[in-house]
């Protein structure tokens, strides 16, 4: 698998819905470059969980990629932070917990 052998996940989406693909790269503890369009933007915190660069901005993903690469660190603290955040807020377990509260919201108010 191509993730496996990966180094860094890079997304380029001028638009994208729930990117699932992003909580696959954090389950891989691969550190994240997207473009800061309405999917990832809820997903990803930048310089907390993964690095955003404006759509259409080639300069400012260079800039991303060239970081990375430079700061093994940052790249360690990205990808662990994105992990964690996988498993506390994207996890089967944590998801049901979630729903569990909408709905109880709403029938126990």
């Amino acid at each position: 698998e191509i993730m496996n052998q990966s180094d860094l996940f890079i997304h380029c989406a001028s638009s994208e819905g729930f990117p699932w693909v992003w909580l696959e790269a954090f389950s891989k503890y691969l550190p994240v470059i997207s473009s800061d369009c309405e999917g990832p933007r809820g997903i990803i915190k930048d310089g907390y969980n993964g690095l955003l660069f404006q759509v259409g901005d080639v300069e400012s993903l260079i800039n991303a990629i060239r970081i990375l690469i430079a700061d093994k660190d940052l790249r360690e603290r990205l990808a662990i932070q994105a992990n964690n955040d996988l498993v506390s807020i994207y996890s089967a377990k944590s998801m049901v917990s979630q729903i569990s509260a909408v709905y109880r919201s709403i029938l126990m108010p």
